[in-house]
């Protein structure tokens, strides 16, 4: 049933994607402006469908996404949020843990972590491209650069994929599980420590619940 609503949804997007395009570029003026707000359309718009259980999807409903999240976008760069705030809402779209991990495994299997961390905060968590670059250690080229080749990797790998059984590695499921916690809980702290974390998975998600875990006298009391 999945595979043929992400058919569906996939088809869908391919017949009216130069038409959200050609809208994207018509709100942003801006070329760069409308390749982000494309990815976000499809992002929302393919979340929004998984979750409600829609049967119809028309040019419309594409149309309709790109516009709000235009209008969103615009309402929190008036509000020029530091890197020490979530957007508010930012990690509303992924409120249910099972819909977070279908489409996390594609992610994590397509994208380097540093990509995905990258794309995550600057497409989930819409946080300015300077301050990924102060928060992440590189330069703003860099950022913008690794973010470019991210994309790229959606658009090639990952849509139009979705129902492929994806088969992760350990390391690579310890990650998706770091990321469903990062987001679930609006943790885009936990990103940044993905991307400049050195040290494996693994080990993070360790410390990750050792942090979860009360201490013994806690228990006691």
């Amino acid at each position: 049933m999945t595979s043929n609503r992400t058919a569906d949804f996939q088809k869908a997007w391919d017949k009216y994607a130069q038409s959200t395009k050609n809208h994207c570029l018509a709100l942003t003026k801006n070329r760069w402006e409308a390749e982000d707000l494309y990815h976000d359309t499809w992002l929302k718009a393919w979340s929004h469908w998984h979750k409600a259980s829609l049967t119809r999807l028309t040019n419309a409903y594409f149309t309709t996404i790109a516009k709000h999240t235009f209008i969103d976008h615009c309402r929190k760069t008036k509000r020029q949020p530091s890197q020490k705030h979530l957007a508010e809402g930012s990690a509303a779209m992924f409120n249910a843990g099972s819909d977070i991990d279908y489409l996390l495994k594609p992610l994590v299997s397509s994208l380097t972590v540093k990509q995905l961390g990258m794309f995550l905060l600057a497409d989930v968590y819409k946080w300015p491209l300077k301050d990924i670059a102060q928060a992440c250690q590189q330069s703003l080229g860099s950022v913008k650069a690794t973010l470019f080749r991210a994309r790229q990797n959606v658009s090639k790998h990952v849509r139009g994929h979705l129902e492929k059984d994806w088969q992760l590695a350990d390391e690579q499921a310890l990650h998706v599980q770091l990321l469903v916690k990062a987001l679930t809980e609006e943790n885009p702290a936990l990103v940044v420590q993905l991307v400049n974390e050195t040290v494996p998975a693994s080990v993070l998600y360790s410390k990750q619940m050792k942090m979860q875990t009360p201490a013994p006298q806690a228990l006691a009391a």
